[in-house]
């Protein structure tokens, strides 16, 4: 295959990514922003129409249920991360751990579970512990059911940390947890950051879990408040949606944005020494 091709197929490659993940994003804001009449058909707005967000953003339930999501991610990744990161460096670096495979088969089988299969015992443990329709529970439930996944995630970083730098430290005395803490975090910062921007947007687009354990305004979060808009079942305010949906990939679009650059050294980090 000569330069050329290589270059033509890249290209294309590109384009249907693109295509692929942002293509609906675009058609989201084209729909929010069509005439009534127009919003069924696949054609560019005649004429652009702002009223849609304009109601979104003076709807009463929208934004602090925008509000929710944050507080509830800012708590939840955080827990996360400390639960993960311990789980993951024993499962990678203690041998004298018994069953660490066992453990390790255990968490990938829990991230592999489909919430549908334990959304029902997530009410009822919700509900019994007295924490349902609370933001608390919702923190709780989203630390539970997403750390099996930084666990992966952070288990696949912390097997390519050279161990020479984890022995050095125990030659000189220090204890497990000093070289875990001291040593083996701090070279991890990358993996770290893309797992906690990982955990973040999966628990900023998750919908199932927080529509099942919310009920009121006070613990609703993005997602829900967004399906509020739309409508009943004869009448599907599909511009309303598309401009409350736009309106809510904001923040996760600002955290992309200004994390990039971890991102990608995390990711290549992890790829070169894997």
């Amino acid at each position: 295959m000569n330069k050329l091709s290589y270059k033509v197929l890249l290209y294309i490659g590109v384009i249907v990514l693109v295509t692929f993940y942002l293509g609906p994003y675009f058609f989201a804001i084209l729909t929010s922003l069509k005439p009534e009449a127009e919003v069924y058909i696949l054609s560019l707005p005649s004429r652009f129409v702002f009223e849609r967000y304009v109601k979104v953003i003076t709807y009463y339930e929208y934004f602090p249920a925008m509000l929710n999501s944050i507080v509830i991610a800012a708590c939840a990744v955080p827990l996360i991360l400390i639960l993960a990161s311990p789980a993951a460096y024993a499962i990678t670096r203690l041998r004298e751990l018994k069953g660490r495979s066992l453990f390790f088969m255990l968490f990938l089988v829990m991230m592999l579970l489909p919430l549908p299969a334990v959304i029902g015992y997530l009410y009822l443990f919700t509900t019994l512990i007295g924490v349902y329709d609370t933001k608390f529970g919702v923190i709780l439930v989203y630390s539970g059911i997403f750390t099996p996944l930084a666990v992966w995630i952070l288990s696949t970083y912390f097997r390519g940390v050279p161990k020479e730098l984890e022995e050095a430290a125990m030659i000189d005395g220090a204890s497990r947890f000093r070289v875990f803490s001291s040593v083996l975090l701090p070279v991890s910062v990358p993996g770290l950051v893309v797992t906690a921007i990982i955990s973040f947007i999966i628990i900023w687009s998750e919908f199932i879990v927080a529509f099942t354990i919310t009920l009121t305004l006070q613990s609703r979060t993005v997602t829900v408040g967004t399906f509020l808009f739309t409508g009943t079942l004869y009448e599907l305010n599909w511009p309303e949606v598309a401009a409350a949906s736009v309106i809510a990939t904001i923040p996760v679009a600002i955290v992309a944005f200004l994390t990039q650059r971890y991102i990608v050294k995390g990711l290549i980090s992890g790829v070169v020494r894997g």
